[in-house]
């Protein structure tokens, strides 16, 4: 059995700083946003919009950065200090 792993980053905040509803959130999920934490677990400790490392490449993504994370921010009912860009694996 093989193991992919793909890299993942996302615009975000910690799930325990979302001040939103379950079901929301679900809608969010549906959407275009992505979770991080343990799929062994099956628990998730960070939420947010993933980003491509071409957009992360782009000379102009800091102005792109400033505005993802202050939409992520209105989204999940935080402030824009709680936004974060992390990194992390796609098990598959």
């Amino acid at each position: 059995m093989s193991i992919s792993y793909v890299p993942k980053l996302i615009v975000g905040t910690d799930m325990k700083k979302v001040t939103i509803d379950e079901e929301t959130i679900e809608v969010l999920l549906n959407d275009d946003y992505t979770q991080h934490g343990s799929c062994f677990s099956g628990r998730f400790s960070f939420i947010g919009k993933e980003v491509s490392t071409e957009e992360i490449n782009d000379p102009n993504f800091m102005l792109r950065y400033l505005s993802i994370k202050h939409e992520v921010a209105k989204e999940l009912g935080v402030t824009p200090d709680d936004i974060m860009l992390k990194n992390g694996l796609l098990i598959m």
